[in-house]
């Protein structure tokens, strides 16, 4: 620090002027001067070094300057530049050369010592963690794939036995189309063919026990409810009623009344083969193959459609079942027909099946149409030959005696036809010839009245 030489105060090292001391004593006037003369000469000498330190520095900055002042005006001179754009380039140049590199320098460096570390304690080991839940994740999406794929097929397995029970339980009412489901799902050996093959094997014991019952539906009269003595012919012509039941009742008469290996029985083996192809109802297929194998005395299972459909390929061009009854079936139907005349198929008829007492009832009727009573005549003692109460016989005999005017002998034929088949009252009533008759006391009318 500088001192100034006009101040004469003592100062102390912080630069504070010192408090003289405080007197505590007397000193005497010689050696206060003595002290007085050395502490102004020491100041004294301070003082000059003071000068001389500020005058050296003083020349030094002014060296600096004067060589900085002559630097900046030579390049001014030779290169343009001035003071302004040193300022300004100094910086820019000193961070692009100087401290970019050096800060690259040094980052490429800390990335390339602490990356490598960084990635050796922490990301290899994450690395390490991601890449095992990775595989976990693979392992386990692998097991649910597999555990859905046999949860599908599990599903898939019951969904099949679920639907052959189904179908199964359809067969045994009657579904021909469900047996034939069950029967292409049980080829193979997988587990639906296995369930089809046990549904196939109970639904055959079921119609097997059905098959070996002891009593069965017939076709009988709807009033008294036993059978009015149809003939064979008669029920062959029935074989088209709409309902199963109906159906089911009109064969097994047909079964009943041809006795097996009969001539009449095997008359109606071609007609029964030809329907069990597209007959829809299965309770009605097992009672065709039952007929037929009470006929033919051949053992054909309850739905074996296929074994009795390869005996019939066997046996369809045999001379003893060829059936005269495919002409029958088509007078009837086309019996409201006058266009057709019925006759000469009804004769052909009974010239190949004389025992056709349907068919010499039809032919009957047209003869008494046609005012041919003596030729009625005829057709009707041949079928009372055959079966005197015929019910057909017993109606168009009284029909006769009406036109003939033998009141007693009509009305007895009326009473016998009544109590034979009582539905036929219903008919008897739409012939004008007999309507009249049933006014007459003698007459025993059944009560009911159903359709005929």
């Amino acid at each position: 620090m500088a001192i100034d030489p006009s101040d004469k105060s003592l100062v102390d090292p912080t630069g504070h002027p010192i408090s003289p001391p405080q007197q505590h004593g007397h000193i005497d006037a010689s050696t206060e001067a003595l002290i007085k003369s050395e502490l102004n000469s020491a100041v004294d000498h301070l003082r000059e070094w003071n000068r001389r330190d500020l005058a050296e520095i003083k020349q030094d900055v002014a060296k600096k300057w004067r060589w900085l002042t002559i630097l900046l005006g030579s390049l001014n001179i030779v290169l343009g530049i001035s003071l302004v754009t040193v300022i300004e380039w100094a910086p820019r140049y000193t961070r692009q050369q100087l401290l970019e590199p050096k800060v690259d320098a040094t980052i490429d460096r800390i990335i390339t010592n602490k990356s490598k570390d960084y990635v050796d304690n922490k990301l290899k080991p994450l690395n390490n963690r991601v890449s095992q839940t990775n595989d976990q994740l693979t392992k386990t999406a692998k097991e649910v794939s597999e555990k859905q794929t046999v949860l599908e097929k599990q599903e898939q397995t019951i969904s099949s036995q679920v639907e052959v029970q189904r179908l199964a339980t359809a067969v045994r009412t009657g579904d021909r189309k469900a047996w034939e489901q069950i029967q292409a799902k049980a080829q193979g050996d997988s587990n639906e063919a296995k369930a089809a093959q046990s549904a196939q094997a109970d639904v055959e014991a079921f119609y097997d026990i059905d098959r070996a019952q002891l009593s069965f539906l017939i076709r009988v009269d709807p009033i008294s409810l036993e059978d009015p003595g149809y003939s064979v012919d008669e029920l062959i012509t029935q074989l088209d009623v709409p309902g199963s039941k109906d159906r089911q009742a009109v064969i097994n008469s047909i079964s009943q009344k041809a006795g097996p290996q009969s001539v009449e029985g095997k008359r109606v083996v071609q007609i029964l083969c030809e329907r069990v192809e597209n007959e829809p109802d299965l309770r009605v297929v097992a009672r065709i193959t039952r007929a037929i194998s009470l006929i033919t005395k051949k053992d054909i299972r309850p739905l074996d459609v296929k074994t009795l459909s390869s005996w019939w390929n066997d046996h369809k061009k045999d001379t003893e079942y060829q059936s005269p009854y495919r002409d029958l079936i088509d007078v009837t139907n086309h019996w409201e027909d006058p266009s057709v005349d019925v006759l000469p198929t009804l004769n052909r008829v009974i010239e190949h099946a004389p025992e056709s007492l349907f068919a010499r009832a039809l032919k009957t009727e047209k003869l008494i149409e046609a005012s041919d009573g003596d030729a009625a005549d005829v057709e009707l003692k041949e079928i009372e030959k055959r079966q005197s109460d015929y019910r057909w016989a017993l109606y168009f005999r009284a029909v006769l005696f009406s036109m003939r005017h033998d009141t007693d002998h009509a009305i007895s034929s009326l009473n016998q036809l009544l109590q034979r088949s009582p539905v036929m009252e219903n008919r008897v009533r739409d012939v004008p010839a007999l309507a009249g008759l049933l006014a007459d006391p003698r007459i025993k009318l059944p009560g009911k009245q159903g359709p005929n």
